[in-house]
């Protein structure tokens, strides 16, 4: 399995996933351009390649390129969960191709001969979804897109025990609280418990999900107004020795997805 991050903030945001037999984007919320363009420079595949798109909400930075995609290309398969698709139809700007669009229910292993899918809900201020793919090698990854923070037991142990994890990380705490471009509506959505997930929720997270299988980790959707890679690598750190993680995060690779440049797990 090759995960590869193309985008990640409020710019866009959009994941290649190599299952073997299947190549996958989790998102597509930068421009037809830009994702073809990053696909050429750092995959070395075309849009023409991707077989599957998921989609995980129906915010812009999430689904920009969507409607593009699948009037550009009639072999590539979109998958959501059926709420975000009735989300999709509420748009002011229409998704003309939105009957190409599949859906596939939470809570259930759809099983496929080239990989298999898992969908799970997240908390976020429209709905949302996460997922798990699985490949028919024994690996699997969890995609957390948009969160409201901290996960309940119920979905910590569905996602325990992964071979990679990709988890928004989106924000510090001080410094959204202090911001002064940002207003107060706008912080409390962002700090509420539908809004999305903090440095520390991201960690804290993370220690409950790590399980002997586990590999990589990849911290997304970092914010470039209230966090940065120093920031919240520094706040993980700190996290780790606090908490005494050395020992069992020895061999996870950590690493941080970028808005402007592709990064590998």
């Amino acid at each position: 399995m090759k995960v590869i991050n193309l985008f990640s903030g409020s710019k866009g945001n959009c994941t290649y996933i190599d299952v073997g037999k299947s190549k996958i984007l989790i998102d597509v919320g930068s421009s037809y351009k830009q994702i073809n363009n990053e696909l050429l420079m750092n995959v070395g595949i075309d849009l023409n390649d991707i077989d599957v798109v998921l989609i995980s909400h129906s915010h812009t930075d999430h689904i920009s390129a969507l409607d593009t995609i699948l009037s550009r290309h009639d072999t590539i398969t979109a998958i959501t969960h059926k709420t975000v698709l009735e989300s999709l139809k509420l748009l002011k700007k229409p998704i003309k191709n939105i009957d190409r669009i599949k859906t596939l229910p939470s809570d259930t292993i759809k099983k496929g001969e080239k990989f298999s899918i898992y969908l799970f809900e997240l908390k976020h201020d429209v709905p949302c979804y996460g997922f798990i793919i699985f490949d028919n090698e024994d690996n699997s990854l969890v995609h957390v897109s948009d969160n409201g923070g901290y996960m309940d037991r119920v979905l910590l142990e569905k996602l325990h025990n992964h071979t990679y994890y990709l988890i928004e990380s989106n924000y510090d705490e001080y410094m959204q609280i202090i911001d002064t471009t940002r207003n107060e509506k706008l912080k409390r959505r962002v700090l509420g418990a539908w809004g999305h997930t903090s440095n520390v929720q991201a960690m804290s997270n993370f220690f409950k999900l790590v399980g002997e299988r586990t590999k990589g980790l990849m911290f997304t959707h970092l914010s470039e107004h209230c966090n940065s890679l120093d920031i919240a690598k520094n706040t993980h750190d700190n996290l780790i020795d606090i908490w005494g993680k050395n020992r069992e995060l020895k061999n996870v690779t950590i690493k941080y997805a970028n808005q402007s440049n592709s990064t590998e797990m």
